[in-house]
């Protein structure tokens, strides 16, 4: 009995070819996946960072490229510790976390969660680009001291 291997790889966005082996990989059948631009997520959350003043990583922030038409309609980001204490709260997509809890004192290395709600408007129709409910994105980062 032969074995099917397939090969996955992660798309944002775009098309990509793979192809599918027998475990001999004597045959393959070609295929291609296509992503819509519409199912990403407008913004890259780093896993890591290392407020550590060597001017290098200094804060956990988001890096988002909007297309020229959309903005944030809605934005919250928080950060949490592994108790579940928020340690840091914003409404600006641009604003970062330096590492410091709400009373201003340094947070021990570790692993750190964080929650991004978000929807998305197009600025020249003033209607919103997201689903009806507010995207979510979950996930840790890293501080490294």
């Amino acid at each position: 009995m032969k074995k099917i291997i397939f090969l996955y790889a992660f798309v944002l966005a775009g098309c990509m070819a793979f192809a599918a082996s027998d475990n001999d990989f004597t045959s393959s059948s070609p295929s291609k996946v296509c992503v819509a631009a519409g199912d990403t997520v407008p913004f890259y959350v780093p896993n890591a960072f290392s407020p550590n003043y060597d001017g290098i990583n200094e804060h956990f922030m988001l890096k988002y490229e909007l297309t020229p038409e959309e903005t944030f309609s809605t934005f919250f980001m928080m950060i949490s510790d592994r108790y579940g204490n928020v340690l840091f709260k914003t409404y600006n997509p641009t604003a970062y976390w330096d590492g410091k809890d709400k009373n201003g004192t340094l947070c021990p290395a570790g692993v750190y969660t964080y929650v991004i709600k978000y929807k998305l408007r197009n600025r020249n129709k003033a209607e919103e680009v997201s689903k009806d409910a507010l995207e979510v994105r979950t996930g840790n980062v890293v501080l490294i001291r």
